[in-house]
């Protein structure tokens, strides 16, 4: 086993390996920074001070370990050498491989060399200390541990491996949080006690002396634990099962699958929590709401780069007993996490999307993951598919930019019952969408008017707003052309008010439902357009502010009419047309004010479009415009014609 170090420096003496898997082996150069030597004078006060260097950082692009050597001054102080290692993302980010790491292991193999060929005797004073320039000041106020060792060594020209010096030692980060390694780096000092030299051969940052982990969680267990990992021609694997075994492996899909005894294997055996590393590649981990999904009640460390993972589908799906923070490192390379928090419902934190460049498809990705705060959507540009992603965020407090989400066609569910999500959409980016059914639906927070017009391609706007009661104003249907289905899209959002603009909607073949039960809505809407519509049942239901005379004339083509304006009560008049196609029509009227000429005109219009076995019922009309006593001669005869045809009316007249 190799160790894994965030860096490594050779000076070509001794050629070494620390590296990980994926990284050039080569060794690293040695840099002469004599031009940014310490300055003891002014900012080393004593042997444990911090040196600054003139340049600092030294350097933020290639990670290198920077090699600074020096001979004592005209006051005979004593020579300094520093390594710093630096850990800026890239070739050494430990954040984006552990974030959460306490403490490592720092090695340093030294050796002494004689400026003047001698063998010289020396002591070195090491300092290891981490330094965070993000702590404002920086400094020693960010220094969290420091550690010296004085060694006597007596060096010679060769690489001989008994002559070369090892200083070991445990860093622990005493920071408040896990120190973010990317976010700072590691100073190795010595200072001599003569003007002899030291050299380096290697500086080695370790994690326990192993590689990082691909994957941790915890469980807590009674009895069994089976992973959930699938046969895959790629796994090569190590595991440790938390109970002191320690590592075991390497595993392949020979030895699948993998069963833990807690109760009997292990030098301790017993029930409790255990934490569970797996290291190496796995490209298929998967509880997928089955198995012992139930026992896992913390994710520490999931590093899908490391696993050679690209499809986390169902990875922690019903685990609702995570009680820790959403944790989510080198995610790059997936492209399907469908169903991978589903309900994990006491999973908290976060989710930090930024890594999620190559994700197409995150269908329940985070449903019912009710603890959960807003997260930002950047990262998502090649996201396609987002089927209910985020249902149920019920701590999501804010609503996202969704300008990122330029690839999304199926936004289908996205935020549903968002309930608590805050402020008025912005649809800027959504140009590629063609679904938005519920995307919004039951997000009873959200606020004010939603512009439509980014959404170009748009074809299913389905419940799209559905209760959403917080909005408001009259909705720009004319800034969708391209939409096809607009049932229940506004249904009972009854803060709405004016008439909405329904202009151009040309391509529209449902309406069931689109502003039922919107209360706050008046005028009179304007159906022109609705030229393709087949069906309108309860399109204006219980919307009792519209009033007026309405015209469904152009409606040709609609065959069901049930409850489309049932208890609109505003309305007063009806303007039939040509009824070429409509045959149902069921409470149609109930509760509505037309008057008794306008449901002549409609009865007589039923009767001329020759139309067979029908249904209609437009009984119980407050103004009794219902009663076949209020019915022309034309429109009696309509009535007994269309019996004739097989219609059956229902109800009182």
């Amino acid at each position: 086993m190799w160790p894994l170090c965030c860096c490594q420096l050779d000076s070509g003496l001794c050629p070494g390996a620390c590296i990980r898997p994926g990284f050039s082996a080569s060794p690293i150069s040695l840099g002469n920074w004599d031009a940014n030597r310490w300055n003891g004078e002014d900012n080393c006060g004593n042997t444990l001070a911090y040196p600054y260097l003139t340049n600092d950082p030294p350097d933020t692009s290639d990670d290198e370990l920077t090699y600074i050597r020096h001979a004592p001054d005209s006051l005979g102080r004593p020579s300094r050498y520093g390594v710093r290692v630096a850990c800026w993302g890239g070739y050494s980010s430990f954040a984006d491989q552990f974030s959460s790491i306490t403490d490592a292991t720092v090695r340093v193999r030294g050796k002494a060399v004689s400026n003047s060929g001698g063998s010289p005797d020396m002591d070195a004073l090491f300092q290891v200390w981490t330094f965070n320039p993000e702590i404002p000041g920086g400094g020693a106020t960010a220094m969290t541990n420091q550690a010296t060792q004085t060694f006597t060594q007596a060096g010679t020209a060769q690489c001989d491996s008994a002559n070369w010096a090892t200083y070991e030692t445990a860093l622990t980060v005493t920071d408040d949080d896990p120190v973010e390694w990317d976010d700072c780096w590691l100073e190795i000092l010595t200072q001599e006690d003569d003007v002899e030299g030291l050299e380096f051969s290697s500086i080695e940052i370790c994690v326990d002396g192993l590689p990082l982990p691909s994957l941790g969680f915890d469980v807590n267990v009674t009895t069994t634990m089976t992973l959930p990992i699938e046969a895959n021609a790629s796994n090569n694997f190590t595991v440790d099962w938390g109970d002191g075994a320690g590592i075991l492996g390497p595993f392949t899909d020979a030895d699948l699958p993998l069963t833990r005894d807690y109760t009997t294997d292990g030098p301790a055996p017993g029930a409790g929590v255990y934490t569970i590393i797996i290291r190496g590649t796995c490209p298929r981990f998967s509880f997928d709401n089955l198995g012992d999904d139930a026992l896992v009640v913390a994710v520490n460390a999931l590093d899908a780069a490391a696993l050679g993972m690209t499809d986390a589908s169902g990875m922690w799906s019903g685990c609702s007993n995570i009680v820790s923070d959403v944790v989510m490192d080198n995610m790059d390379a997936v492209t399907d996490a469908s169903k991978m928090w589903l309900n994990c419902s006491g999973m908290t934190g976060t989710p930090d999307l930024s890594k999620c460049t190559s994700l197409v498809t995150a269908t329940e990705m985070f449903a019912d993951c009710i603890l959960l705060t807003t997260p930002s959507l950047t990262g998502l540009s090649s996201l396609q598919n987002a089927f209910q992603m985020f249902r149920s965020n019920w701590g999501w407090l804010t609503v996202p930019s969704l300008s990122p989400l330029t690839a999304l066609v199926d936004g289908e569910g996205m935020f549903y019952d968002c309930k608590n999500m805050v402020g008025t959409p912005s649809l800027t980016g959504l140009g590629n969408l063609t679904s938005g059914w519920s995307m919004f639906e039951k997000c009873t927070s959200i606020t004010g008017n939603v512009d439509l017009s980014p959404l170009t391609s748009i074809t299913n706007g389905q419940s799209m707003f559905a209760e959403c009661s917080g909005l408001t104003g009259a909705p720009d249907l004319s800034a969708i052309p391209t939409l096809v289905f607009a049932n229940s899209m506004y249904s009972l959002c009854t803060g709405l008010t004016g008439t909405p603009t329904l202009s151009g909607l040309t391509s529209v073949t449902g309406c069931t439902s689109t502003f039922n039960g919107c209360t706050g809505l008046t005028g009179t809407p304007n159906l022109s357009a609705f030229t393709a519509v087949t069906g309108a049942i309860g399109m204006w239901k219980d919307c009792t502010g519209i009033t007026g005379t309405i015209d469904i004339s152009a409606m040709t083509a609609s065959v069901f009419f049930n409850n489309m304006f049932q208890n609109c009560s505003g309305l007063t008049g009806l303007t039939p047309g040509a009824l070429t196609a409509g045959k149902f029509w069921t409470d149609t009227f109930t509760g509505t004010n037309v008057s008794a000429a306008g449901i002549d005109s409609w009865l007589i219009a039923l009767d001329t479009a020759g139309l067979t076995n029908g249904q209609y019922d437009y009984s119980t009309m407050p103004n009794n415009a219902h009663l076949d006593s209020a019915r022309s001669g034309a429109a009696s005869t309509a009535i007994t014609n269309l019996g004739t045809s097989g219609w059956t009316r229902n109800g009182s007249y």
